[in-house]
């Protein structure tokens, strides 16, 4: 069994970001990812884009509006506002890299309980034991389908690679943030005809 102040499930956005600030300090912890850093990311339709703009928001100083730590920006690492799901998960991989997080790989979360007060944390190769954990596991590779009725005539978009190769006409697209309004984009742009509700 393993041992640590701070358990981080996820290394997304919200992981990564965690970890990098408790890097800077005294407090033991450690990432628990189940595939590779920002692999939400990647498996991200091919022509997907962030909607939120990578660029400082003023002239004082504050950090990129897609920053997850103080001193770096997406968009000047990629010279571009609209980064692409590989790019950003690139950008994660770069702050993992230079803040030389701890990141274990390949350990997907199985069981978590309380056990005397911390919280024990089971995976598929090895058991941890942490005072503290933090759920950064995201929402992109777990679509929550079961309780949408008529979920059986739709496709989820993390199921999405390649938007061009769907077949049809007429398409009815759930969800008006990046991952709908952008498939909505590719759709149109592959002369379909989309109806957005958000």
């Amino acid at each position: 069994m393993t041992l640590a102040n701070v358990i981080i499930v996820g290394a997304g956005p919200a992981g990564i970001g965690v970890a990098s600030l408790l890097q800077q300090t005294n407090i033991d912890y450690l990432i628990l990812e189940k595939n590779d850093i920002g692999s939400s990311f990647s498996a991200w339709p091919v022509n997907m884009e962030m909607i939120t703009p990578s660029f400082p928001s003023n002239a004082f100083g504050q950090m990129d509006l897609n920053s997850i730590c103080e001193a770096t920006s997406p968009a000047f690492a990629f010279s571009k506002e609209h980064l692409t799901g590989e790019e950003y998960a690139g950008y994660l991989m770069a702050v993992a890299d230079n803040f030389d997080l701890k990141i274990q790989g390949d350990s997907e979360v199985v069981s978590v309980r309380q056990h005397r007060g911390d919280w024990l944390v089971v995976t598929n190769h090895d058991q941890y034991l942490a005072k503290y954990l933090i759920w950064a596991a995201g929402e992109f590779q777990n679509p929550q389908m079961a309780n949408l009725e008529g979920a059986e005539h739709c496709i989820h978009n993390s199921l999405i690679r390649y938007p061009e190769m769907i077949k049809g006409d007429d398409f009815v697209v759930i969800g008006g943030y990046e991952s709908g309004v952008q498939m909505a984009y590719n759709l149109v742009e592959n002369g379909q005809s989309v109806i957005l509700v958000n």
